[in-house]
């Protein structure tokens, strides 16, 4: 069994040994980095060691340092000090090219493909491949581009199109694609950052297949998430990075959840969900045989003042739609929606906000917060009208006032009205969004999967504030795909499968159990009706 470089103190970790080149055989050697910006340290000398043929999870915090790792690594920023060993020899990388020239292939969060080009072109794009075309001419050689694109979706069992523009595919396989672009250099390591946000169950089955591949041919994977469940699954290692400074490297097959987390946060996993008080108030939305093309359909429940109702299922399974639907995005719908038992017909997004509806987006870079512009412009954005005068002058002391007031109570970090929303961590961005809607004085929020690519820390902060929104007389609606959130948060549960009810849970003891076997379309779901209630 592997030693473990554990911490000898929660509050002020020394570096972990790590692994010593030598103790296996290592492609990758990392020893003692340190990156300054601008004259801040942000590392503080760390170590990371990555074998042949391992999948190896750098894990920490937003602002732990990992990105930062990563990118000096990959050859995106170069290091202020330390040394950096390939395959035994001390290199240098001066950027991008040159890492991608000694074989390190990336594959970031935020995909590098020109929509408008086809499958194929993105595949080579900077890498096409020319034929000669009649003296000092060439051409490309589009015949020999489609063969081994083909050659390498088929390997992976990625069945796209190949002559689509990538804008047409669905987010599941543009990711699938961003890997085998990654690929197609003949990479012997490459870097995976949250490879899996945008997956649903089965693509990210097929994606560890294809993981499972490539460390049977000697590629060396370092795989960065926020899905603890699913670094247990796939990866061998883990090393954790909390205030640029490594905490431990463990092995995966000894090594809890729970434990994972309190070395990340300093805190037990159990503190991470608020306790759950529910307020009983009278009812805020109803829905009655709603339905939606092939969205959904003949869905009915309730929703009431101080009460978070999760909706649960698998990717595909509804409840996106549904969210859509309610918030006046997807306005064809049939069937009878109430708000406060008035009948409505919800036709647009500005009268769901008219009406106190707020809707945090699955996909909140796209449709939560204008990233080029600052946080007081995204927080205001919904509540101009109150900001301006009667001739329609903006009244900045006001806007400045409680801008400042709404940064404060959600506990955006760095509290910075004016710095610009793509500057944030994901958490941060998240917590904007919600800033926003609170000072529209919503009173039913949609939540629709809120801690997509956000850290275990910030994750524990939304947490909070969703909680601290039903203590005040809101009514909460949390869609994701997340059991554990789904448990550790919410009230009561509906569980979609196949875009339609299975039934509505109380989270009893055996509620996780219960909801997977809805989602998956076992027959027991005779078992949801113990706490059915519409």
């Amino acid at each position: 069994m592997e030693k473990a470089g554990m911490p000898t103190a929660a509050d002020n970790p020394p570096k972990a040994a790590g692994y010593a080149p030598g103790e296996g055989d290592n492609v990758l050697e990392a020893r003692d980095i340190i990156m300054e910006f601008s004259g801040v340290r942000v590392l503080h000398g760390v170590d990371f060691f990555l074998r042949r043929g391992e999948v190896h999870a750098l894990l920490g915090e937003n602002g732990a340092g990992k990105s930062t790792m990563m990118k000096i690594i990959a050859g995106v920023y170069r290091k202020t000090a330390g040394s950096l060993l390939l395959r035994g020899k001390e290199v240098d990388f001066k950027n991008r090219h040159d890492a991608d020239a000694h074989g390190i292939g990336i594959v970031f969060q935020e995909f590098s493909q020109v929509p408008q080009l086809s499958v194929v072109d993105n595949l080579f794009l900077g890498k096409e491949i020319y034929k000669k075309a009649g003296g000092l001419f060439s051409r490309l050689d589009h015949k020999e581009m489609e063969r081994r694109a083909k050659v390498l979706l088929d390997r992976f069992g990625v069945t796209v199109p190949l002559h689509t523009p990538v804008k047409e595919l669905g987010v599941a396989n543009q990711q699938l694609i961003e890997i085998c672009k990654a690929l197609f250099y003949n990479a012997d390591i490459l870097i995976m950052d949250e490879p899996t946000a945008a997956l649903s169950e089965g693509e990210i089955e097929k994606l560890f297949a294809m993981i499972r591949e490539l460390k049977r041919q000697g590629v060396s994977i370092v795989y960065i998430s926020h899905k603890l469940e699913e670094i247990k699954i796939i990866c061998d290692r883990a090393s954790i990075i909390r205030d640029g400074r490594n905490v431990a490297t463990l092995p995966m097959t000894s090594t809890s959840i729970p434990e994972i987390v309190r070395l990340m946060v300093g805190k037990e996993m159990k503190e991470i969900y608020p306790e759950k008080k529910k307020t009983e108030g009278g009812e805020l939305l109803r829905l009655e045989k709603l339905s939606s093309g092939a969205g959904f359909s003949d869905i009915s429940f309730s929703l009431g003042a101080g009460e978070i109702l999760g909706i649960t299922g698998l990717v595909g399974a509804g409840k996106t739609e549904i969210a859509r639907a309610i918030f006046g995005m997807d306005p064809k719908y049939t069937g009878d929606l109430y708000i406060e038992g008035r009948p409505v017909r919800m036709r647009s997004p500005r009268q769901a906000r008219d009406l106190g509806i707020a809707m945090v987006p699955e996909d909140r870079k796209r449709q939560g917060v204008v990233l080029l512009h600052s946080a007081a412009d995204n927080i205001c954005l919904p509540n101009l009208k109150r900001y301006c005068y009667p001739m329609g002058m903006l009244n900045l002391s006001r806007c400045t006032k409680e801008v400042q007031h709404a940064i404060d109570r959600v506990a955006v970090r760095p509290a910075d009205p004016a710095k610009r929303a793509y500057l944030f961590s994901g958490g941060n961005q998240q917590k904007i969004v919600i800033a926003k809607w609170i000072r529209a004085g919503a009173r039913i929020y949609i939540f629709d999967e809120p801690t997509r690519g956000v850290d275990i820390g910030a994750k524990s902060e939304i947490y909070k504030l969703i909680a601290d929104l039903a203590a005040s007389g809101c009514g909460i609606i949390v869609c994701s795909s997340d059991i554990y959130e789904i448990l550790g948060v919410c009230h009561r549960i509906l569980v979609m499968r196949k875009g339609r009810a299975a039934g509505i849970t109380d989270d009893a003891e055996d509620s996780a159990r219960i909801i997977l076997k809805a989602q998956l379309g076992n027959e027991e779901n005779t078992e949801l009706d113990r706490g059915k209630r519409s």
